[in-house]
């Protein structure tokens, strides 16, 4: 797809705010950071740090490893990530004329709506740049300073470090008069949307962009949701958020620091809440923290379970808040897995399957309850009943050893059923598709007892 038509897509549905828009409060700083692609964290202390984008992948949503910062003083807006690479840029300098190709590698896409005009600024890894401005995607040309820098991972393979450059920070310094407006007042709003295009092979691919909140599966530029508040906050708290970890297990945590960059103490508060969408959007968690902030960081560290009898999608909202203000607000779906986990562990030369089935995350079980599996076949109706499972070291993992012999190849289904105090607690449904065995297999045509 050329880029112009994605541009024109963000164009035509990004003009005004969403209500359920996020938001991003930024402390004003009295340094401004070196633009030199390299990060230095005593020149970006005095910067918000967010994490918890979400990729849309695989047909579930799951955390990326982006990491945000951003701050302003009198003159320019300063933007920062740090991320990982694929490795698929092109390793040339575009001209003029091809710039626009940048969009099929991965790139920070950072946009700004002022005063109802869009102002649209791109940068990759080899340091090539994109501007737009206008709701008619005209050329512009501002005196943005922007670096990238790739660096070494530091991972090591068979004990040798293999300087695989994998790892990408990416500053900006944006003057707040290109964006046609002057230094902002404490409180002054704008538009802002913040995305990461990953890449692969060289082709844009649906679903790879990393919003400030969640968007639509298989649109490029997501909705209006995607455009939030970037609030100017004066000498507002500073948090930084530490990466969130896998939420498919259920487990939800907000973790981080936050500073008041005056003398004088305020009052935080961290909050997450989970609500499910498919339940009328019912809350299944909802958890803070109250704490008392000075000039010291202050850790914080909110985090609760989530465990559902089957595979959801549900909203996350992260929030922070101080003395009745809202910092920083982001909602975002994310899909989790059922807290009765099994797995099926096929050994088709065996004729064997082994299913295990893992308890841990339920909570209030009876001694007495048990496990029970059953497998039916697809086309002819076969069926195996009443299939036992028996206790490892741990009491909560349990597993069988079933005999798929009687089964002819084709699609089966496998049913395991939680039962505790005589009731149906949790079923799981799973897919077994048994091949066909290899005609070699079985087949003894040229062996011997006897040596040669």
């Amino acid at each position: 797809m050329k880029i112009k038509i994605l541009l024109f897509l963000l164009v035509t549905v990004f003009c005004t705010f969403c209500s359920a828009a996020s938001l991003i409060t930024v402390s004003k700083s009295s340094t401004a950071p070196v633009i030199d692609g390299k990060i230095n964290d005593n020149e970006w202390k005095n910067a918000v740090e967010i994490t918890g984008f979400t990729r849309f992948s695989d047909g579930k949503y799951k955390p990326s490893d982006t990491v945000l910062l951003m701050m302003y003083d009198n003159d320019n807006i300063y933007i920062s990530c740090k991320t990982s690479w694929t490795g698929n840029q092109m390793y040339k300098k575009l001209s003029a004329k091809d710039n626009e190709k940048m969009f099929f590698n991965d790139t920070v896409d950072i946009s700004f709506i002022v005063n109802n005009t869009l102002f649209v600024i791109a940068g990759d890894p080899m340091g090539h740049e994109f501007f737009r401005k206008t709701t008619k995607m005209s050329a512009w040309a501002p005196a943005v300073t922007m670096k990238s820098y790739v660096r070494d991972s530091g991972e090591i393979i068979g004990g040798v470090k293999s300087f695989n450059r994998t790892l990408w920070d990416y500053e900006a310094a944006i003057p707040f008069k290109e964006l046609g407006m002057k230094s902002p007042a404490e409180g002054c709003k704008i538009g802002f949307a913040f995305m990461r295009n990953y890449a692969e092979t060289s082709k844009l691919g649906s679903g790879r962009w990393t919003s400030l909140h969640r968007h639509t599966p298989g649109k490029h530029f997501g909705n209006s949701n995607d455009f939030g508040q970037l609030v100017f906050g004066g000498n507002s708290p500073v948090y930084k958020m530490e990466q969130m970890t896998e939420l498919t297990g259920g487990d939800v945590r907000l973790k981080g620091t936050v500073f008041n960059p005056v003398k004088n103490t305020v009052k935080v508060q961290p909050a997450v809440e989970v609500v499910i969408p498919a339940r009328n959007n019912k809350v299944a968690l909802d958890k803070s923290e109250s704490l008392t902030v000075g000039p010291k960081a202050v850790p914080f560290d909110v985090k609760g379970k989530v465990y559902l009898r089957r595979s959801m999608d549900l909203v996350l909202t992260n929030k922070i808040t101080s003395n009745g203000r809202t910092l920083y607000e982001n909602s975002y779906l994310f899909t989790t897995l059922p807290a009765f986990h099994c797995e099926l562990i096929p050994l088709f030369l065996q004729d064997k399957l082994v299913i295990t089935s893992n308890v841990k995350k339920i909570s209030g079980l009876s001694k007495d309850f048990k496990v029970i599996a059953s497998i039916k076949a697809k086309k002819d109706g076969k069926s195996l009943k009443n299939i036992k499972f028996e206790h490892e070291k741990d009491p909560k993992y349990l597993k069988s050893k079933v005999d798929i012999s009687a089964f002819k190849p084709g699609k089966h289904t496998v049913s395991i059923e939680l039962i505790d105090k005589g009731k149906v607690v949790a079923v799981q449904n799973h897919e077994l598709n048994i091949p066909a065995k290899p005609e070699w297999f079985g087949n003894k045509l040229g062996i011997s007892d006897k040596v040669p």
